[in-house]
């Protein structure tokens, strides 16, 4: 092997690797999965299963398609198959705090209206709005935790049933 095709593959792996680290760039594309509980403190709390699909189109700006699980739990404990929702719709994000240190994330304010689908009884429009951030970096994982506080209101179609008004928190795994 001659001074010349040594050189050629060295070129070759250096643009081989370039074009690595190029494919190997992250889609700002997530898929958050999390668990949570809202309470209002008066005549029910739920149980929440939500998967939040996001994708941040901008330096600071996030779209959301949310899915979200709910049981609705009375304060008097009776449980029915009927008190359980699954909402579907949408949200944007806002990365208010830039993160700097290397094992958390961006801190951001995030908005979602979901409507119901299915059950009559318990048929709503949720609106959530609160703070969410998660830790990405552990120990060189592919995935990390997320975690959010923040307000929920579902108004329910039934009138006998009130309006919710609850602080909620969630916490589960971005992947």
């Amino acid at each position: 092997m001659n001074f010349k095709h040594l050189l050629a593959a060295i070129a070759v792996a250096v643009m081989g690797s370039a074009s690595a680290q190029t494919v190997e760039k992250k889609l700002p594309l997530y898929m958050d999965i999390n668990v949570g509980h809202s309470a209002n403190f008066s005549d029910k709390t739920t149980a929440n299963l939500g998967f939040d699909l996001n994708y941040t189109f901008a330096k600071r700006f996030s779209a959301h398609a949310v899915v979200d699980a709910s049981h609705f739990i009375p304060k008097s404990g009776i449980i029915n198959n009927f008190n359980t929702t699954t909402n579907v719709g949408g949200g944007l994000g806002y990365i208010f705090h830039k993160a700097d240190s290397d094992w958390a994330d961006d801190l951001l304010i995030k908005a979602s209206v979901t409507r119901s689908m299915g059950n009559v009884y318990y048929r709503n429009t949720a609106c959530k709005i609160g703070f969410h951030s998660n830790v990405s970096r552990i120990a060189g994982a592919s995935a990390g935790l997320t975690y959010g506080i923040g307000y929920t209101m579902v108004n329910f179609d039934n009138k006998a049933e009130k309006t919710f008004h609850g602080a909620y928190v969630s916490i589960g795994l971005r992947l």
